[in-house]
């Protein structure tokens, strides 16, 4: 599903809390899908894959995104 990456004030936040997990990452970029949710694209360094994380709506409502990326950080830092 395509996103709109216009920045907003919420992909802001979601892109500030991972460069706060992760100060030394390489890229992040955070886009508004059609459907209410968020694609979030980490690259922790220059050389490693782009991985899409996709955060509904109701996981934004509910501050579960946060305890997502940081699963997510785990599963690329192994």
């Amino acid at each position: 599903m395509p996103s709109d990456r216009t920045p907003t004030a919420e992909t802001s936040m979601i892109e500030a809390y991972v460069r706060d997990c992760v100060p030394s990452i390489d890229s992040v970029e955070c886009g508004t899908r059609l459907d209410g949710g968020y694609d979030l694209w980490l690259r922790l360094n220059p050389t490693s894959a782009v991985k899409q994380v996709i955060i509904t709506k109701e996981q934004y409502a509910t501050d579960l995104w946060k305890e997502r990326i940081s699963l997510e950080i785990q599963e690329i830092n192994n």
